[in-house]
């Protein structure tokens, strides 16, 4: 399993669960103000098994959240190998959000990794 955890602040940030639901394919997502979490799958070849990423947006007000990633299920075989598939999630919808950031003109004030 692996979590990034960032804080963003800006202006509108639900348009984020948006903007981040609209490039996630096969994705569920449940709304409980002022939580939203939102569940994705993942299928990876190079150890051909499904990874899932859960999205936590726990919002203060509507120009501060903090947003958990949570990336695990992707280990295959009998040595339970992931090949880094989890933390490679986990860095590519990171990147998504720094780039919804950049061009939202939101920023990241902490992130953290574990």
């Amino acid at each position: 399993m692996n979590i990034a955890r960032l804080i963003i602040v800006g202006h509108d940030l639900m348009r984020l669960v948006e903007e981040v639901q609209a490039r996630l394919e096969k994705h569920y997502v449940v709304v409980h103000d002022p939580v939203v979490v939102l569940v994705a799958e993942q299928y990876y070849f190079r150890n051909n098994s499904t990874l899932q990423s859960t999205l936590v947006f726990a919002f203060e007000d509507r120009a501060s959240c903090m947003v958990e990633i949570i990336s695990g299920g992707g280990a295959a075989g009998v040595l339970n190998l992931t090949f880094g598939a989890e933390q490679d999630r986990n860095l590519t919808i990171v990147e998504m959000i720094r780039q919804l950031c950049a061009s939202n003109q939101w920023i990241i004030t902490d992130e953290l990794w574990s």
